[in-house]
């Protein structure tokens, strides 16, 4: 029976999704109760053109704190430290510490998702991720930095799914689960992929081939085409982009550089 596309985001949603994440693998059966996708899985420290699978991280503990009181608790939120942040424990100045504060110019209120060194595994960042009201009302004095984080290896996982047709040619969908409590971008779009192909599913014949492939943006879907033989490579000869559909914006097409 098919899902209506938004109970199946709100099932998804609940998740610390990542290139590779705690999130991503507790999410695995949600995916799987929907299509039965195949599991591609890289390792972490895997290296592709440039890219870098990243380690399982996660935050202890993250407080920043002045004259001994409380000012931030970033684990008190899954985008309140930049991703991949190393450990740092120090006594900073307020001119010190700004560089490491990180908010968002148009709304006040919100915690940016500092996604940057996730694709930088090599160079990571250390800091808060605050709203701009509180970077505002910061005073002079010194702060105390207290963030402890761990790593471990993992592994980045792609999920691949066919619904052959009478022709090898195949239509690619393509949707990203890397962005954690995130429902637009882009488990919308992973939401609308698995309902296209379950109704696709239930025709009684497909004259083309249809295939969704749903991993970390950009990192995922290189790792999984440089895997696939040659063959399915020549095969795709159509893709569909699903980023962040649940809006009303028009549809965009472009043109690929061949």
């Amino acid at each position: 029976m098919d899902t209506p596309i938004r109970d199946m985001v709100q099932r998804l949603y609940p998740f610390a999704y990542s290139v590779t994440g705690y999130g991503n693998d507790a999410s695995l059966p949600v995916w799987l109760a929907e299509l039965p996708f195949r599991v591609h899985e890289v390792p972490s420290d895997s290296w592709l053109n440039g890219w870098y699978v990243p380690p399982l991280w996660r935050v202890k503990r993250a407080e920043l704190r002045r004259d001994g009181a409380l000012v931030y608790d970033g684990a008190r939120s899954a985008l309140g430290v930049p991703v991949l942040s190393p450990s740092h424990k120090a006594r900073l100045s307020l001119a010190e510490l700004r560089p490491h504060l990180f908010f968002s110019d148009e709304v006040e209120d919100a915690i940016v998702y500092h996604w940057t060194t996730l694709y930088r595994p090599k160079h990571p960042v250390w800091g808060f991720c605050v709203p701009k009201r509180l970077f505002e009302s910061l005073p002079d004095g010194e702060y105390d930095v207290d963030i402890e984080t761990e790593t471990e290896p993992g592994t980045m996982k792609v999920l691949d799914y066919v619904l052959p047709g009478e022709s090898a040619e195949t239509v690619l969908l393509n949707a990203h689960n890397c962005h954690p409590f995130q429902a637009n971008d882009d488990l919308s779009g992973g939401a609308v992929g698995i309902a296209v192909m379950q109704r696709l599913a239930k025709r009684p014949r497909r004259r083309l081939t249809y295939r969704l492939v749903i991993g970390p943006e950009l990192i995922g879907t290189a790792f999984w085409l440089e895997g696939l033989p040659e063959a399915e490579v020549r095969a795709i000869r159509h893709a569909v982009m699903l980023k962040a559909v649940g809006n009303d914006r028009p549809l965009k097409l472009q043109q690929s550089f061949t």
